[in-house]
């Protein structure tokens, strides 16, 4: 089932490192909601930012301005959303929100080495509205790190409880939660 509150929108996928597997929540929304979209790039398990910005890019300018757009990453992905306008501002219009779910914290000491470029923060703020989920016993950032984040980009923030990473070992399936956090936040803009 479909909803129609949600044919209104083209959603973009952005998976962190690994991309997200069959039973990870990303994948289930992308098989569950309309006009699903995930970024392509050449390998998931080296990350290159100039390689995942240009796929954001890509697929962004790709869709066209028939449906707003909103953007659903998660850990990596979150940062490279962020790169991504900070360096371009051309298809943040055409965005009505961003879900951020488990940002990592580049300067943990579990941040993966091979995600080096992905590391360098800033305090920009995101110009679409965005929401940053975070879990209080996520390994990659701690609770304070990820309000924090969400003060500095402008985001709003919701701490979902002990969720893990929020990723396919959270054994979250569908995320029925996370759908309901997206679509108060969207009722809200």
């Amino acid at each position: 089932m479909k909803l129609p509150f949600f044919q209104k929108y083209d959603f973009i996928i952005v998976p962190g490192i690994g991309n997200s597997g069959e039973t990870h929540w990303q994948s289930k929304w992308e098989n569950f909601l309309p006009n699903a979209y995930r970024i392509s790039v050449s390998d998931w398990d080296r990350p290159d930012l100039k390689e995942w910005e240009s796929a954001l890019g890509e697929l962004l300018g790709g869709l066209g301005n028939n449906r707003k757009k909103i953007i659903i990453a998660h850990s990596l992905g979150c940062l490279l959303v962020h790169h991504y306008f900070f360096e371009n501002q051309i298809h943040q219009n055409y965005v009505a929100s961003i879900l951020l779910v488990a940002p990592p914290n580049p300067k943990s000491s579990v941040f993966p080495s091979q995600a080096v470029e992905f590391s360098k923060l800033t305090r920009i703020r995101l110009v679409p509205p965005s929401l940053i989920l975070a879990s209080e016993n996520d390994p990659y950032a701690e609770i304070s790190f990820s309000e924090q984040l969400a003060f500095d980009w402008g985001a709003e923030f919701k701490n979902i409880g002990k969720k893990g990473h929020v990723n396919s070992e959270s054994n979250l399936g569908m995320w029925f939660g996370g759908i309901t956090n997206l679509i108060l936040f969207l009722w809200r803009l």
